[in-house]
């Protein structure tokens, strides 16, 4: 079983678009890189290498590429939300 996916969405563009470079498209990726929720973050999202070891936030694929998005929240136990509550 491969583990590399744990969602996939796969688009495919019709119409012609026009795209940017390799390098613009990381450079506009770049200013939202995922970060780790902080200590008083509820959600963080950002994008991410996709290639295991790699460090570009897309992978060329033919005349695409591939993109990484991740979504990280923090979420309360309803158990411990029920205790400070009846304190």
């Amino acid at each position: 079983m491969n583990n590399f996916f744990s969602n996939l969405c796969i688009y495919n563009i019709s119409r012609d678009l026009t795209f940017p470079s390799y390098e613009e498209l990381e450079a506009l990726l770049g200013h939202y890189t995922f970060k780790p929720c902080g200590p008083n973050d509820a959600a963080m999202s950002g994008w991410f290498a996709p290639a295991p070891m790699g460090t570009m936030l897309h992978h060329p694929v033919g005349k695409g590429f591939m993109l990484k998005h991740r979504r990280e929240e923090k979420i309360i136990p309803a158990a411990f939300v029920r205790k400070e509550t009846d304190k």
